[in-house]
C-alpha cells in the first residue's frame, strides 16, 4: 500500500520540476544577451551624459586644477567661485529673463499657426494643400547664411532689430515649418470617421477640431510645442545679428561673449551652458512620456 501510494506523487512532482529545469535553462540561456543589452544601454547613457557631467566637472574645478594634465576626472576641491562670478559680474538673469519670454512666446505663437495649417494640410487633400505643405517643406531646405542678408534688410525696414519682438519673429521663421510637418503626421493619426460622426452629431469643422481633434492629441501638441521652445531657447545665427544692445541679449549671446579676442573665460562658459541648460533638461523630464508619445503618434485612445 505504502508503494503505491508513493508512485503516484513522484509522477505528479516530475512534471513541475521539468518545467522549472527548463525555465532555468533558459534563463541561463538569455543571460548574456541580457548582459549584452545592458551594457549596450549604460555606453549610450554614459556617452550622452558624459559632455554634461564633464561641463559640470569644469564649473567646479578651482583654476589649477582645470589646466592640470592629464585632466582630472573629479574635482578635488569643488568651488562654486565660477558660478558666483557670473551672477555679479554679468546679466545672466537679464539673460535667462529674455530667453525665456523668447522661447515661450515663440512656442506659443508657433503652435496658434501651425495647428490650423497643419489640420488643413492633413484633412484637405487639395493640389493647393500640397503644394503649400511641399513648399513650406522646401524653406527648411535652403541654408540660413544664405538668408541672413535678406532678413536682416527685411527686419531693419520692419524696426524689429534689437527687440525681443523681432527674435520671436526670427525664431518663428525655423520653428513653424517643422511643426507644421509634425502636427500634420500627429492629425493624419485620427481616424478621420471620428471627425464625420462628431459632424453628423452637428458639430462643424472647428468645433470638431476643438472638443474632438485636439484633445485627442494633446500629446503631439505638446511635443511639438517642446520642439518650438528649444529651437528659439538655443538659436544662435540670427540672434547675433539681430541684437547689438546687451539689455537685449539672450543665453546663447550671453555666452558667446566669454570668449574674447585676447582669451576665453573658461569657467564662466561652463558655468554658464550649465545654468542655461538646467530649464530644458528638467522641462524634458516632466513631460517626457508625452513627449516621447507625441512624436510616436501623439493621439490620445
Amino acid at each position: 500500500m505504502p508503494s503505491s501510494t508513493a508512485e503516484p506523487t513522484l509522477r505528479r512532482t516530475r512534471p513541475g520540476g521539468g518545467r522549472k529545469r527548463s525555465t532555468a535553462l533558459r534563463n541561463a540561456r538569455r543571460l548574456p544577451f541580457t548582459l549584452a543589452r545592458a551594457l549596450v544601454v549604460v555606453a549610450f547613457c554614459g556617452f550622452a551624459i558624459f559632455p554634461l557631467y564633464w561641463v559640470l566637472v569644469n564649473a567646479l574645478q578651482t583654476q589649477a586644477e582645470r589646466y592640470r594634465y592629464p585632466p582630472e576626472l573629479f574635482p578635488i576641491h569643488p568651488t562654486l567661485e565660477a558660478f558666483r562670478s557670473i551672477w555679479t559680474s554679468t546679466g545672466i538673469g537679464q539673460w535667462l529673463t529674455n530667453t525665456f519670454i523668447v522661447a515661450s512666446v515663440t512656442a506659443l505663437l508657433t503652435l496658434a499657426m501651425a495647428i490650423p495649417a497643419a489640420y488643413a494640410i492633413s484633412r484637405w487633400r487639395t493640389r493647393g494643400t500640397s503644394l503649400a505643405g511641399f513648399l513650406t517643406l522646401a524653406t527648411q531646405m535652403i541654408p540660413p547664411v544664405v538668408l541672413m542678408l535678406p532678413l536682416f534688410k527685411v527686419f531693419v525696414s520692419l524696426h524689429l532689430v534689437n527687440s525681443l519682438s523681432g527674435l520671436v519673429a526670427a525664431d518663428l521663421l525655423w520653428a513653424l515649418p517643422v511643426n507644421i510637418w509634425i502636427l500634420k503626421s500627429v492629425f493624419d493619426a485620427v481616424p478621420v470617421e471620428i471627425e464625420d460622426a462628431a459632424r453628423v452629431d452637428g458639430c462643424n469643422r472647428l468645433e470638431v477640431l476643438l472638443r474632438i481633434t485636439l484633445p485627442m492629441t494633446k500629446s503631439g501638441i505638446l511635443a511639438a510645442g517642446i520642439f518650438a521652445f528649444i529651437v528659439a531657447w538655443e538659436e544662435f545665427l540670427l540672434t547675433r545679428i539681430l541684437v547689438t544692445t546687451e539689455s537685449k541679449w539672450v543665453g546663447s549671446i550671453g555666452i558667446a561673449s566669454f570668449f574674447g579676442e585676447l582669451g576665453t573665460n573658461w569657467p564662466g562658459v561652463m558655468a554658464a551652458s550649465l545654468v542655461f541648460a538646467i530649464l530644458p533638461i528638467v522641462l524634458f523630464m516632466f513631460v517626457q512620456r508625452h513627449f516621447v508619445g507625441g512624436f510616436a503618434g501623439g493621439v490620445k485612445g
